[in-house]
């Protein structure tokens, strides 16, 4: 389970954005792939993520496509693998959270645990610029075992915004970014206990030629808990 909700931020904060009305933050195509290492709050490497377009469909309005992602852990094991879709339509880019779980992943739990999303689509513009300020979001996530509740966790983004231009420079080589900021709020309610919510901020670099180029997240008391940095890609 953590490293499909490792895999969900990753790939949230990867394809938000879209090009020519549907693809200018990140160039689409067939066999475009994108690896990521992630870090730790030490700035020790956690992890390898790999994004492969597999499809791609091009429409009248936008696109569709089919993108395997995996995740490989700092012992270099296969930790997570799933191929899902996205699109894009008159300049709005849309996912499908549930198509990420994979297949498998009930059976490491409980043959009677049931998962899904609800709300699970999340828009995002083409073109953004400065001083943006986008809607706000939110989603649930639930799990039943036997049809009774196991876990709920309802997530809230807020004060989304496109706050900065700047220039990042990683092993992939040197990018003129646009920063985008996301405040993130947990509510979790497992067993019928609600647990304290959780928050943070996250800033995203994006860059027209790659897209997504680095993240960091920071807790309730701005101390940062993680990065992710872009290591390699082809278009």
């Amino acid at each position: 389970m953590k490293h499909l909700f490792v895999v969900i931020a990753l790939f949230f904060s990867t394809f938000i954005w879209a090009q020519n009305a549907c693809n200018t933050y990140f160039p689409l195509n067939k066999n475009s792939e994108r690896t990521y290492i992630t870090y730790n709050a030490k700035n020790n490497p956690e992890g390898k993520m790999l994004y492969k377009i597999t499809e791609f469909n091009e429409l009248k309005d936008g696109y569709t496509a089919n993108i395997n992602i995996s995740f490989e852990d700092k012992k270099g094991n296969n930790a997570y693998e799933k191929t899902t879709e996205v699109s894009c339509k008159d300049g709005i880019f849309s996912m499908d959270f549930q198509s990420m779980i994979p297949a498998g992943i009930q059976d490491q739990l409980d043959d009677n645990i049931e998962m899904s999303f609800e709300n699970q689509k999340i828009d995002f513009p083409a073109n953004p610029q400065v001083g943006d300020k986008l809607p706000d979001v939110s989603y649930n996530f639930n799990m039943k075992s036997g049809g009774a509740n196991v876990m709920n966790m309802e997530i809230t983004i807020t004060e989304r915004e496109i706050v900065a231009r700047e220039t990042i420079t990683t092993a992939a080589g040197e990018f003129d970014c646009i920063k985008y900021k996301a405040v993130s709020k947990y509510n979790i309610n497992a067993m019928g206990m609600t647990m304290p919510g959780q928050s943070g901020t996250d800033y995203t670099w994006f860059s027209g030629k790659v897209g997504m180029v680095k993240s960091e997240s920071y807790n309730r008391n701005g101390k940062l808990e993680s990065s992710t940095l872009l290591e390699s890609f082809k278009n």
